[in-house]
């Protein structure tokens, strides 16, 4: 209505209780609304040519409420809006009258149209460069709205939102909020330019090449707001509610985006380096618009070093991204010419950047750069064939589902649980490259099967002790209101996060996947490793960036003393029934060690756990318990 672009937005929820609303020609107020026919009414000015807020049928307002035309000199304020809006005043301009709205105690304040009505309170407002407004703008901090949206551009300065952010406020940025408008104009123009094609050499008219993209409106719509909008907002909250404990890792993106060349902190208002410290020692984070801005800058960056390397070019690596891209319809009917597109490798790289992003946050790769020593485009590489090794892809789909059925937290356990088997399982294939026959995706193949053999027969392999923690794990998510089908399949990563070591010993020894899962786990559930690794988590949740760096060291050497000790245990023996019996019976000297070794862990397990709990991690501790490596022995 007269010029609220984006207004409609409140037509989404039949639940919405409408108090205030103001554009550049009128003011609204409804101090207690009929959230069912102010609804009805809405829609139909909605879908009445050149309506304004004059058009609302008066007899449905509420007792004290109005429509004020904002040219007037004064407005009258009845007791209903005192009480609404915490006014003391009998009589107002209607700029103040705006103030008192955008300050008032709300669940939400939806920006529609045009214009900056929020600023810092460090800021002036010759600064925001908006004159028009200069008279009814507030400051982030004398918001009391608990959410701030921005359907319209530029509805606060980022000072603005980082200070209402800060004083408790939710809010994310413009460019997150209306993405899709962008997003929807990009895909137009991709799905028009693979016409230019379809046209010139399929054959089809003008008039047919209209008919079919008629016919995609609303597949297109819904692309952009589930496969994009909705996606992308997630992944900021995700990243919000650990941005605490996340502070040093994206002080570190933050380092290295600059050191790159593509972010100057200074220009998008981010904390220096002396303010960081700061944050870290009040145990606090960066805010959501913050986190906006160091998202967005990790898309552009992983994306122009996807598109300078050949990652593009690997069809088995591309085609997905690049048929998921489009409407079903036009990739059933011209499948050849979308794999031909003209912006093909700028499509496949977007897709990939935001995938990597949306799904593991923004620090992943950085991460996995940094400890590896490997390149952004190969740590991508090794993200999507992790993804396909383990068919993730289904499983995201699964937990996309779960909107509005769990609530946020239960969301966040969950889609950590798949982030950091990704991250166990690209960190195990970087230190294991040389032991592989694959790094492409043409040569999982087997590696697939030998996974899905492992992933069916899991109960058959696990000894009591461990079954027992993978069924607990299992009911666990249930209980969080999850399906039985996909708690099964979260828990099984635990599990299978060892599927890879178990495969290589398999075809080093000759032995089938499923005898050397038993032996491997039995040996896991012999010597305490599952009780290693959970104290060594609760350490890593408690400790700081180099002492996280230091844990994941001595897991990798607890990984590669299991996988080596499995393989002794293997070949001591032609016994394939009770190997790991026979190995503890006759090699008595090993078995005297696993013993006084499991108690080891036992004893200072127990004063590991409750360090942890004292917020004391001991990692020297940690350390003590963790098997030495010396030929294939246990020493102490």
């Amino acid at each position: 209505m007269a010029g609220d672009l984006f207004g409609n937005g409140m037509l989404l929820s039949r639940n919405v209780r409408l108090i205030g609303a103001f554009n550049h020609m009128h003011i609204f107020i409804d101090p207690n609304p009929d959230v069912k026919n102010s609804f009805t009414e809405r829609k139909r000015l909605f879908k009445l040519p050149f309506s304004t807020w004059m058009d609302y049928n008066k007899g449905l307002i509420s007792q004290g409420g109005g429509v004020f035309e904002r040219s007037s000199k004064q407005i009258n304020v009845s007791q209903e809006m005192k009480k609404c809006f915490g006014i003391t005043e009998n009589v107002l301009s209607p700029n103040s009258l705006i103030r008192y709205l955008l300050k008032a105690e709300v669940d939400l304040i939806w920006n529609g149209g045009i214009g900056t009505f929020v600023k810092a309170k460090s800021e002036s407002h010759n600064v925001v460069g908006d004159k028009t407004n200069d008279e009814l703008r507030v400051n982030g901090r004398d918001i009391r709205a608990s959410m701030f949206i921005e359907g319209g551009n530029l509805g606060c300065t980022q000072l603005g939102r980082i200070e209402y952010a800060k004083s408790g406020g939710y809010i994310n940025a413009d460019f997150i909020d209306n993405s899709a408008g962008v997003i929807c104009s990009d895909l137009e123009v991709n799905i028009k330019i693979a016409f230019v094609s379809i046209m010139k050499e399929g054959g089809i008219s003008l008039k047919k090449r209209n008919e079919i993209l008629a016919s995609m409106v609303d597949e297109v719509a819904s692309k952009v707001l589930e496969d994009h909008n909705r996606i992308e907002t997630k992944a900021l909250l995700l990243e919000c509610l650990q941005a605490k404990e996340r502070l040093e890792q994206h002080h570190r993106l933050l380092l290295n985006l600059e050191k790159s060349g593509l972010l100057e902190r200074s220009i998008e208002f981010l904390p220096a380096d002396e303010e960081i410290a700061k944050m870290l020692t009040e145990a606090e984070g960066f805010s959501s618009p913050q986190l906006a801005i160091l998202m967005s800058y990790t898309r552009t960056a992983i994306k122009s070093e996807i598109i300078h390397s050949d990652l593009p070019e690997k069809d088995s690596f591309c085609h997905d991204y690049l048929l998921s891209y489009f409407p079903q319809k036009i990739v059933t009917e011209f499948r050849n010419f979308i794999l031909k597109h003209q912006l093909r490798r700028e499509i496949v790289s977007t897709c990939i950047a935001n995938d990597v992003v949306n799904r593991m946050g923004c620090i992943f790769i950085n991460n996995l750069v940094e400890k590896t020593g490997i390149k952004v485009y190969e740590a991508v590489n090794l993200y999507i064939i992790v993804n396909h090794l383990y068919d993730l892809s289904s499983l995201w789909r699964k937990i996309d589902e779960l909107d509005e059925k769990i609530d946020v937290n239960s969301y966040l356990q969950v889609v950590r649980s798949v982030q950091k088997f990704i991250g166990r399982v690209s960190f195990w294939l970087v230190k294991n490259l040389d032991k592989l026959s694959f790094i492409n995706l043409d040569d999982v193949t087997k590696f697939k099967n030998a996974i899905e053999t492992l992933s069916q027969n899991l109960t058959h392999v696990l000894d009591e002790h461990l079954l027992e923690n993978y069924r607990y794990g299992s009911v666990s998510l249930i209980e969080l209101n999850i399906d039985k089908d996909l708690a099964k399949k979260v828990a099984d990563l635990c599990i299978l996060a060892y599927a890879l070591d178990i495969i290589l010993i398999s075809e080093q020894t000759s032995l089938s996947i499923l005898d050397v899962g038993k032996i491997y786990f039995e040996l896991k559930s012999l010597l305490r490793f599952d009780l290693i690794r959970t104290i060594a988590i609760k350490m890593k949740n408690r400790s700081s960036y180099w002492d996280r760096s230091l844990i994941n060291d001595l897991l990798d050497d607890l990984s590669n003393y299991h996988y080596k000790l499995a393989i002794k245990v293997i070949k001591f023996t032609n016994d394939c029934e009770n190997k790991v019996q026979t190995w503890a019976r006759d090699d008595i000297e090993a078995r005297l060690k696993a013993e006084y070794y499991a108690v080891i862990v036992a004893h200072d397990g127990k004063e590991a756990i409750d360090l942890v709990a004292k917020q004391q991690p001991d990692i020297i501790l940690l350390n003590t318990m963790m098997p030495k490596i010396n030929g294939f022995e246990i020493t102490f």
